[in-house]
């Protein structure tokens, strides 16, 4: 019981961090940077990425393992719904993070920012806040059959 705790705050904590971070980029990306701004932003995504894997590991450990019984998660459509829209929130969070990490070391005073990064950063967020809402439904049972 007190793995299961443990890993339910372990969970919440990560999925906070990347909240966080999404938000912060969200604010802080604007159509060009600084220098300054591309490491702080190369930063910030750091942890995005280790929230990111975090909460993806510990929602796995806690799907299969510890908690309810998988079935609860794995025969609701809404839980698979929740984790092809996380899996498309990594995969975009590769692209923001190659352009930060291409830009972190560049010896320009202002970096041009493609739009494609801010739509992906705002989609991101967008996304996100719906995976919280379906993790809200799913964990009560929404969408179950029975």
């Amino acid at each position: 019981m007190l793995i299961y705790i443990l890993a339910r705050y372990f969970h919440f904590f990560a999925v906070f961090g990347v909240i966080a971070t999404l938000v912060i980029e969200n604010i802080a990306i604007k159509p060009s940077i600084t220098q300054e701004d591309a490491i702080n932003l190369a930063k910030v995504n750091i942890v995005f990425n280790v929230s990111s894997i975090l909460t993806f590991l510990v929602g796995f450990t806690l799907w299969l393992w510890i908690g309810k019984p998988s079935d609860f998660y794995t025969e609701n459509p809404l839980f698979v719904t929740k984790i092809i829209i996380f899996t498309f929130i990594l995969v975009a969070g590769l692209v923001t993070t190659v352009f930060f990490r291409s830009h972190r070391n560049r010896i320009s005073e202002i970096i041009a920012v493609p739009p494609i990064i801010i739509f992906f950063l705002r989609l991101q967020l967008a996304l996100f806040v719906m995976v919280m809402i379906l993790a809200f439904f799913v964990a009560r049972g929404v969408g179950l059959g029975y």
